[in-house]
């Protein structure tokens, strides 16, 4: 074959050097244009001809940009606040003042509305008399009579006593002369003895329960008074209170319902005119994505695991987090199981109701992320020096380029299937996305020759 070739080509002596040499030239090109178009030259004759007069076919692979992240599950769902909080009034009320706007940023206890307290005010008043009372008169029992009721009795009981001495005379004196006077008269003297011996007795047992004090019931009975009044107190200043509506967390107030002058109510029973959510509270700081995992991927998905989670609206964002919590149970119709992702939201660009996209890292995932440059191990040669080197496509002619790799054990299901069985070497530098990279040990290619790269499919 070669012979043939080389009898096509002329010989400078040949070659006439006046304008007249242009007719062995078209006649040269003439034979070539007749041998092809006759079929004379074959495929093997074709490569035989490029790799004389053109760009060298050479088995190649491009460098791949392999991204840990893509190994692993990809899930779409939307954002919601982990603490949200719907604040409602615990008493019904005339709304006299409402100091918040949607947006408004409030700490937890901050006074975000209050209610007319004048319509509770005689409620507490009398409470507060109820306990006075009840305390007063318990007090009284607990101290018992003071001294100057002792003496007063006591000296009653002493008036008495003098008076049964001269009772128990006058009878004893009637009785011994029973025979001269008359039977009524010594009825009289006796009946009177016996009402002078009685006070005395009486007034003998309120002296002793004088200094002996109240019974032990009757102080018991007096503080539950006390505790019955107190805790009417306690029900009146709560209602008080309650007139102040404050934030149960730290947040933003993403929807507010009330309006001055609204009369408000709790429960679930709302009238017309009334209101029962005043508004809505979020801590936008803690964001979490909800997604539905397929229930054939559910089980590769656990707590704790690292997560990328972009959105919509910031567009080449990516934020951090992780799997805070699974169902415990899975949806048969749906064939998916719920999960939630914290957001690390810092800068409180998340919100919620945004669509995201949850990209669930492998239990075992590096810590760094950063794409990888991966070319098959086997396109990496040792140069004289021992520097690793690959043989590239450079405008359109082979080129050493001197690399630097590390072994490369990232999670292989992120590769095509194809690719199975090959082994990679991670490229930290001398090389970029996207280069050329030739089989130099199969092709016998050197640098600065002419190279067509032919794609290998792995």
């Amino acid at each position: 074959m070669s012979s043939r070739v080389q009898a096509l080509r002329l010989d400078a002596a040949e070659m006439p050097s006046s304008a007249g040499s242009a007719v062995p030239r078209y006649v040269a090109m003439g034979v070539v244009a007749a041998l092809l178009i006759g079929g004379w030259v074959s495929g093997t004759t074709a490569t035989i001809w490029k790799s004389w007069f053109g760009p060298f076919p050479v088995p190649s692979h491009t460098a791949m940009l392999y991204d840990p992240v893509d190994a692993e599950l990809s899930l779409t769902g939307y954002t919601e606040a982990s603490q949200t909080a719907e604040v409602a009034p615990r008493i019904a009320g005339t709304i006299v003042s409402l100091p918040i706007e949607e947006g408004d940023r409030v700490e937890v206890g901050q006074v975000i509305a209050v209610l007319d307290r004048e319509e509770f005010a005689p409620d507490l008043l009398q409470a507060q008399a109820s306990v006075s009372m009840a305390k007063a008169q318990r007090d009284e029992l607990v101290l018992g009579s003071r001294e100057e009721e002792v003496a007063q009795a006591e000296a009653n009981l002493a008036k008495a006593e003098s008076a049964l001495h001269n009772a128990r005379r006058a009878f004893e004196r009637a009785d011994s002369i029973s025979d001269v006077i008359s039977p009524a008269e010594l009825d009289k003297a006796e009946s009177a003895f016996k009402s002078a011996e009685a006070t005395v007795e009486q007034l003998t047992h309120a002296v002793g329960l004088l200094k002996k004090g109240p019974r032990a019931e009757r102080i018991a009975a007096a503080d539950a008074e006390v505790q019955r009044a107190e805790a009417v107190l306690a029900k009146a200043e709560y209602v008080v209170n309650a007139t102040d509506i404050t934030s149960p967390l730290t947040g933003t107030v993403i929807e507010r319902r009330a309006t001055l002058g609204a009369r408000v109510v709790p429960g679930p029973m709302v009238g017309p005119g009334s209101s029962l959510i005043l508004c809505t509270i979020a801590d936008l700081s803690k964001i979490e994505a909800v997604v539905d995992i397929p229930e054939s991927q559910a089980g590769d998905v656990q707590i704790g695991q690292p997560c990328l989670i972009t959105t919509e609206a910031h567009t080449g964002r990516e934020f951090h987090g992780e799997v805070a919590w699974l169902s415990p149970v899975y949806n048969r119709q749906r064939g998916v199981r719920a999960a939630r992702v914290t957001v690390d939201n810092e800068e409180g660009l998340v919100l919620p109701d945004m669509t995201c996209r949850v990209r669930v890292l492998g239990a075992a995932a590096p810590e760094d992320t950063a794409p990888k440059l991966l070319v098959p191990a086997s396109l990496v040669v040792v140069g004289q020096e021992g520097g690793e080197r690959v043989l590239i496509e450079a405008d359109g002619r082979a080129a050493w380029a001197d690399i630097k790799t590390e072994p490369f054990d990232g999670d292989r299901k992120g590769l095509p299937p194809a690719m199975d069985g090959v082994d990679f070497v991670e490229v930290t530098s001398g090389l970029e996305e996207g280069a050329v990279v030739l089989d130099a040990a199969n092709s016998r290619i050197r640098p600065g020759q002419p190279v067509e790269p032919v794609p290998v499919s792995l």
